[in-house]
């Protein structure tokens, strides 16, 4: 990496965080309430709806997207018509009932609708997968630093978690947006550049050729198979459960649209995650193609398959003076943005659904706990939280899988089982006994644990398309066809645990909500049944504080 990449990583990253900070800080009151710090606000539409689309446009869909195309071919294309059908039904199905409360913390929610239980499994639940999230976050950016400065890794994600939490410590909600916001921006600035330079050295007749000719553009799988990795079915079908479980039922975004002052704009960020999503996706996928061209004839060596886009950027790009430094700025800033609204999210939880229930049963109900103590535990609680990520970041390096499907197993595992108790709340008004709400909850959480812990103890793992080694003049025909292509393998092929942890990642989320709706409706009957007791359904009024 020369000087003046370093140059231009270094300029970007201050000013982009000076900016935010400013920005967060300029035209607002000196003594701000903790709900200010928690949700921010004076925000415009346009900065929530880029805050909200870099959340989950961290490092790691940077990194692995264009690898998952390089490696697996474009059937990730089918994103894009899922996102047309699933962000709508986010804005004006999901998110009126729950915005309309006008709540800190989301999970709030299920205690007036169901019980303080239901609150309670949702809560950890969500603090389980964010700060498991987190930790492939924070590996994926801290990863690229070491591996582009002499930094030891360690260091690298250390100095990546710290930053995040500084955000959050000098501005607030405000200032994570804004800097989110500007960190999006970099992002597509940044992958437009990558394509611009390479579209230099090939014409898109060559990269389509190139990739026909290596069978990575795959667009019609439509085998019914579960177990298919990235079939129409299983992107379109799961990715819109995953769609619905992070942008509808998660603290992250819905923090973000709490920033807004009614529910027209909130709505309206929602649906501007459409063509944002769209465009980065479709990045993805061109960029993916290049790096396939790029190495048609030789595969390079790589520690992990995630480094492959890194590696192109540093093999070809380096003739233009700080593309580098660029690239390495949004991979890092990406990564920033994620950690950012994590915090931002995990503290809002931690305080509403944790620390003041403990402290009204403590002091009996006698109390409440002032707004000064909440205003420093916004404040202290993003290092805590950093602390734990840095941990948790370290162990990562040592999981044999790629990091954009670590993500999603996190996504749909975990946010599964939480959209699956939303979706009952809101859709199911007739559901209304207490262990239907309860046991169906449990059932969730445990059904899709098991299937993403079996993923990891069978071994399941992709099966890749072929790639040309041949880097030398004893160099042969090469055949890329395989009737591999899509499926799985797994250290124990037989048994029924393993059939069933094979299923498509992209399941998770989907398996979640179908086991919560099954059991709740069981259970349900046979409370009726059985005349036990029964609870009211949710009314608007009861989420106005």
């Amino acid at each position: 990496m020369f000087s003046s990449d370093v140059v231009v990583f270094i300029l970007i990253m201050v000013s982009t965080s000076a900016l935010g900070i400013w920005k967060g800080k300029s035209n607002h009151v000196e003594k701000r309430t903790s709900g200010e710090l928690l949700l921010g606000s004076n925000v415009s539409i346009f900065s929530v709806a880029l805050s909200v689309c870099s959340s989950f446009l961290s490092a790691v869909s940077l990194l692995g997207f264009p690898s998952e195309v390089y490696f697996r071919g474009t059937m990730i294309t089918w994103f894009l018509p899922m996102y047309f059908l699933s962000f709508p039904i986010v804005a004006y199905v999901f998110l009126p009932p729950i915005y309309e409360l006008k709540l800190t913390s989301l999970y709030q929610y299920l205690e007036h609708r169901f019980t303080f239980t239901n609150r309670m499994i949702a809560a950890l639940l969500f603090l389980a997968q964010t700060l498991l999230y987190m930790s492939v976050a924070l590996y994926a950016p801290a990863l690229a630093l070491s591996s582009c400065l002499p930094i030891p890794l360690v260091f690298s994600i250390f100095l990546t978690a710290s930053l995040s939490a500084i955000y959050l410590f000098l501005g607030g909600a405000r200032a994570g947006i804004y800097t989110s916001a500007l960190q999006m921006l970099l992002i597509l600035g940044s992958l437009f550049a990558v394509i611009c330079a390479s579209l230099i050295k090939f014409t898109p007749q060559e990269i389509f050729e190139k990739n026909l000719e290596g069978g990575r553009l795959i667009f019609f799988d439509f085998r019914l198979d579960p177990t298919i990795r990235h079939s129409f079915f299983s992107v379109f079908f799961g990715g819109a459960t995953t769609i619905f479980g992070l942008f509808a039922t998660n603290q992250l975004t819905i923090q973000r649209y709490m920033s807004l002052p009614n529910l027209r704009k909130a709505q309206l960020v929602v649906l501007l995650n459409v063509p944002m999503n769209s465009v980065v996706l479709l990045m993805y996928v061109i960029i993916g193609l290049i790096i396939f061209a790029e190495y048609f004839e030789c595969h390079p060596d790589l520690t992990t398959k995630d480094q492959i886009f890194p590696t192109f950027v540093r093999d070809m790009l380096y003739i233009i003076p700080g593309l580098e430094g660029l690239f390495l700025a949004a991979i890092y800033g990406a990564g920033l943005s994620t950690l950012t609204a994590s915090y931002n999210a995990l503290t809002a939880v931690t305080i509403e659904d944790v620390i003041k229930i403990l402290f009204a049963h403590f002091s009996k109900g006698k109390r409440q706990m002032a707004d000064s103590c909440t205003y420093k535990l916004v404040q202290i609680l993003p290092f805590v939280f950093a602390a734990f990520a840095v941990l948790m970041a370290i162990v990562v390096q040592y999981l044999d899988t790629m990091i954009l499907q670590i993500a999603f197993s996190i996504f749909g595992g975990a946010g599964g089982a939480s959209l699956g108790i939303f979706v009952v709340g809101i859709f199911c008004p007739w559901i209304t006994s207490t262990k239907a709400a309860i046991c169906s909850q449990l059932a969730a959480i445990f059904g899709t644990l098991m299937v993403v812990c079996g993923s990891f103890y069978y071994r399941v793992r992709a099966v890749d398309l072929p790639l040309n080694r041949g880097c030398d003049d004893s160099y042969l025909p090469f055949n890329f066809s395989t009737p591999l292509a899509g499926t799985v393998t797994a250290n124990d092929s037989d048994s029924l645990s393993s059939k069933v942890s094979q299923i498509s990642y992209q399941y998770y989320g989907l398996l979640g909500v179908i086991i919560c709706l099954v059991v709740a409706h069981v259970v349900q009957a046979f409370d009726v049944i059985t005349g036990s007791n029964k609870i009211k359904p949710v009314n608007k009024s009861h989420g106005k504080r």
